[in-house]
């Protein structure tokens, strides 16, 4: 309710074109090639607030609406990460060579496999299990088989990672997996023409604890703990 007022408030006092862009805010569809870096700039002007810490708190929320709300209350360290909310995750930088990659990179590097799939975050809790997509949507119902907890895990967990269309140890093609998609049920021919295995590279917490802040080695121990 209290919620509800301050956003009366909100509306009563913006003018039309301020209220069309707050429900375009709101309903997370401005479409006006606005950036969230923008936003989360604005946002640092408005409350006064380190921009670092605006980017840190929206990456750890995945929502901005949130985020402001942190903001304007100087909520916006010592946020923990929770299982079932997702978060903004790191994306790929395209890079010509692998002596191009070292060059940008300092310290050990770790090379891994890319297979053909679609990025994707797996959380438990609850003996619950959901997968996010890099746009932080719930698509669990695409993938009934990654639902399953496997044996020894509990508490919570957030795994970073990828889902992939799998048959007797091998990759499939993206387009296998991407018949799976866009639909409001999968059908059980399109389940056994199409398997899919999530595939984790990062443990982003582990036995209800954040590791988001750890070195790579130590997130790679608790990721072999979960065998997916």
């Amino acid at each position: 309710m209290h919620r509800g007022r301050r956003l009366r408030g909100l509306y009563q006092r913006a003018t039309p074109m301020e209220a069309k862009y707050l429900t375009k805010l709101l309903l997370g569809s401005l479409r006006t090639g606005m950036q969230a870096a923008r936003v989360e700039e604005a946002l640092a002007m408005a409350f006064a607030r380190p921009l670092d810490d605006i980017r840190r708190a929206h990456m750890l929320l995945g929502d901005i609406g949130t985020t402001a709300e942190r903001a304007a209350t100087n909520a916006l360290r010592d946020i923990t990460l929770r299982a079932h909310r997702p978060i903004h995750v790191m994306l790929a930088n395209p890079a010509t060579s692998a002596e191009e990659v070292c060059q940008l990179l300092q310290g050990p590097i770790v090379a891994e496999h890319k297979y053909d799939g679609i990025r994707a975050q797996w959380h438990l809790r609850d003996g619950v299990v959901r997968v996010y997509s890099r746009a932080l949507e719930d698509f669990t119902h695409f993938f009934p088989e990654v639902r399953m907890t496997p044996p020894g895990m509990s508490g919570e967990w957030i795994l970073d990672g990828e889902v992939v269309a799998w048959y007797e140890g091998q990759a499939l093609s993206f387009g296998t997996l991407q018949r799976r998609l866009g639909r409001k049920e999968v059908p059980l021919t399109l389940l056994l023409d199409a398997p899919v295995v999530f595939l984790a590279f990062d443990a982003l917490r582990a036995d209800g604890e954040d590791l988001i802040d750890q070195p790579l080695t130590q997130r790679k121990e608790f990721l072999g703990r979960a065998s997916l």
